[in-house]
């Protein structure tokens, strides 16, 4: 099945023979309603959920579950290959994060720089007279 992750949690569930609700105590969600938005496809399934139900079910193939590729089942893989296979994964996830925030710091420290560019400018051109002087002598 392609379709959605939302569609693809609706299939997973009524294989594990659990439902909506169990998912909802299962992930620590009081009532069973934003499980049930997911499988309605009212409502997307948020990152941080995604990665729960992922480790919540070791059996469950995260490239299946994220992208609808390959199987929803596979019989000849055993849970500590699958577990090992989602711990690469988070590992790769938290590198991203990593990684993102090490861009956002220095996106902050580039536009701190620009400030500071900007202000130089502005005194050069004051020096050069190009630009008058807020500030008066009061001498």
């Amino acid at each position: 099945m392609k379709g959605t992750i939302n569609q693809r949690l609706i299939e997973w569930i009524n294989y594990k023979e659990i439902t909506q609700a169990d998912l909802s105590r299962q992930l620590i969600i009081k009532g069973r309603s934003q499980v049930n938005q997911w499988c309605k496809g009212t409502a997307p399934i948020p990152d941080g959920y995604i990665l729960k139900i992922l480790r919540l079910f070791d059996d469950l193939p995260a490239r299946w579950f994220l992208f609808g590729k390959g199987k929803m089942t596979d019989t000849h893989k055993n849970s500590n290959e699958s577990g090992a296979k989602m711990n690469d994964f988070q590992i790769e996830c938290q590198g991203c994060i990593s990684k993102k925030n090490e861009i956002d710091t220095l996106n902050i420290a580039i536009r701190a720089k620009d400030g500071e560019l900007a202000a130089k400018e502005e005194l050069l051109e004051m020096y050069r007279g190009k630009k008058e002087n807020p500030i008066k002598n009061s001498a």
